[in-house]
């Protein structure tokens, strides 16, 4: 999924920078993107993928714990890419 558009829920378009796998689910790290495809630089999304057969849909990582975790390891990836 790293390095496509999704649309999220609320039909907003999103590209994602990063995914991982964490406790067997997969999470990713998406900034919202604007009517031209620009990013809008102060929506970024950490959301959990879902799939079903052939659809994938995101949402809310519910477990605090776990959303911590997961934002925490996207934080350190982003800060120690060159």
């Amino acid at each position: 999924m790293k390095d496509y558009v999704i649309k999220l829920a609320n039909n907003a378009k999103a590209y994602v920078l990063d995914e991982l796998e964490y406790k067997n689910k997969k999470y990713i790290f998406a900034v919202e993107l604007d009517s031209n495809d620009e990013p809008i630089q102060s929506n970024v999304h950490v959301l959990e993928v879902v799939i079903n057969g052939n659809t994938l849909t995101t949402k809310t990582i519910e477990d605090f714990e776990v959303a911590s975790v997961v934002n925490n390891l996207f934080l350190t990836r982003v800060a120690t890419q060159d």
